[in-house]
């Protein structure tokens, strides 16, 4: 067997087994109900809410009051290679690129508010999904440089540093899905990590954009399922017939599951059905 196939065959697979990875989680942001802070149950919750925190953190490099940072320090360096070819020909080339010459992350315990009361979060194991708070570029000439940067500068060094931090600012809008759980200390619920839970998401984004995320990461693994085949590019809106029947089948009912659930009212009787010759039993694969 030609291993280009096989070598195929493994990445359409991994896709494959990626994009329902990313479909599972997004059928449990879509069909989770929101909880509140009051009276959660023990298990899988999804809640939303705001960051506080009685002892906020203060991010290194924009100064502002969070419950979580995390920064970075990049610097350009530039050179050129002079190299011994087969036949002892000299050629010359040109290198540049970034690197990390400082990095961090601070996080701690938080409370996530609703209107009925507050829940204790420990973000340790979490999906983190926070925002840009800082991003500056700039030459040694500029006081950041060395008041935020290391005093010793790289070798090749271009005498330019990128400076980026993200954050979870106090009192941000957030989406939370993890794991309810007893506390310790006090008779209350706190949303931790287990390794049993499906799903630890922390995230500054809405619970729209989080689902339409996934979606784009499903439709885009299955899309591209094995690499270097072009048909498999878009093949989900424009040419369905490059995927297998089995394939066309999962794909078939998840649209339908899809707008059934956004359009409730929708006739799908009109819609093109899935491959007749699919094996029998694979719609009960989604």
């Amino acid at each position: 067997m030609n291993i280009s196939v096989i070598i195929g065959a493994v990445i359409a697979l991994a896709c494959l087994f990626a994009a329902f990875r990313f479909l599972r989680k997004k059928r449990l942001v879509d069909d989770m109900p929101t909880s509140k802070t009051l009276g959660v149950f023990i298990g899988l919750a999804e809640l939303k809410g705001t960051a506080e925190s009685d002892k906020p953190l203060t991010s290194y490099l924009a100064g502002m009051p969070c419950v979580l940072y995390t920064w970075k320090i990049e610097e350009h360096w530039s050179r050129t290679v002079t190299s011994i070819g087969a036949k002892g020909v000299p050629t010359t080339r040109h290198e540049s690129g970034w690197t990390v010459v400082a990095k961090d992350q601070q996080k701690a315990p938080f409370y996530l508010k609703d209107d009925t009361g507050v829940i204790r979060i420990i973000p340790d194991g979490a999906e983190i999904q926070d925002k840009q708070i800082f991003n500056k570029t700039c030459r040694f000439s500029d006081p950041l440089y060395f008041a935020k940067g290391p005093l010793k500068e790289i070798a090749d060094s271009d005498h330019e540093r990128r400076f980026t931090e993200t954050a979870i600012p106090l009192h941000a809008n957030l989406y939370i899905m993890g794991q309810a759980r007893q506390r310790e200390d006090i008779v209350a619920a706190e949303i931790a990590k287990d390794k049993n839970c499906p799903m630890f998401l922390v995230s500054t984004r809405t619970e729209k954009q989080i689902s339409s995320g996934l979606g784009f990461w499903f439709w885009g693994l299955a899309g591209h399922r094995v690499a270097g085949n072009r048909r498999g590019c878009l093949a989900w809106q424009h040419r369905l017939p490059s995927f297998s029947a089995i394939e066309r089948t999962i794909i078939f009912n998840y649209r339908w599951r899809l707008l059934a659930h956004h359009r409730p009212g929708l006739d799908v009787a009109g819609l093109q059905q899935p491959d007749k010759s699919a094996p029998a039993g694979a719609a009960g694969l989604v």
